[in-house]
């Protein structure tokens, strides 16, 4: 699940993994090596290591939406984790949606669009945020799992509006 992710590093790494490495981490990765049982981990193999990265900041959103339900706040609060952002109700004076901008991965000070959103959760995640270049490639924190390497595809960057923002 998480082997592959720690392995490329790609904040500090400067070169890529070899293929020896990479066959290494994939034999104790995978999430059909977890089994959750109530609030009990069990790791059916040595070396597996769980990799929160994927969605604690959408959990933190939804447990910081329940926080404030609980304590009678329904509008008015907009909370920004990096790609992640928890719009609870509306803006509080003015009773409008909040408007979001989704940064153009290109060009920092543009905007590809403005949403406007009411009572959700907007992440972005793409290839231009972390990452690091070798021999002209570009290798980003996007993995697939199946072949321990940096996702390539055409896609830099994908935004998911939810109200569930851990499953998001």
């Amino acid at each position: 699940m998480g082997n592959t992710n720690r392995l490329w590093n790609v904040v500090e790494r400067k070169i890529p993994p070899t293929e020896a490495e990479i066959n290494s981490a994939l034999k104790t990765s995978g999430y059909e090596f977890v089994h959750i049982t109530g609030n009990k981990i069990e790791y059916k193999k040595e070396g597996l290591r769980i990799d929160l990265g994927g969605f604690a900041k959408g959990y933190v959103a939804d447990r910081f939406r329940e926080f404030l339900s609980e304590k009678g706040i329904e509008n008015g609060v907009i909370l920004t984790m990096g790609g992640a952002i928890c719009c609870v109700g509306k803006k509080h004076k003015t009773d409008e949606q909040y408007k979001v901008g989704i940064v153009n991965p290109f060009d920092k000070s543009s905007l590809l669009n403005t949403l406007k959103v009411t009572d959700m959760n907007v992440t972005t995640s793409g290839t231009s945020e972390r990452y690091f270049e070798y021999e002209g490639v570009r290798y980003h924190h996007i993995m697939n799992p199946k072949t321990g390497m940096p996702l390539q595809n055409d896609i830099e960057q994908v935004t998911v509006i939810c109200y569930d923002a851990a499953i998001g």
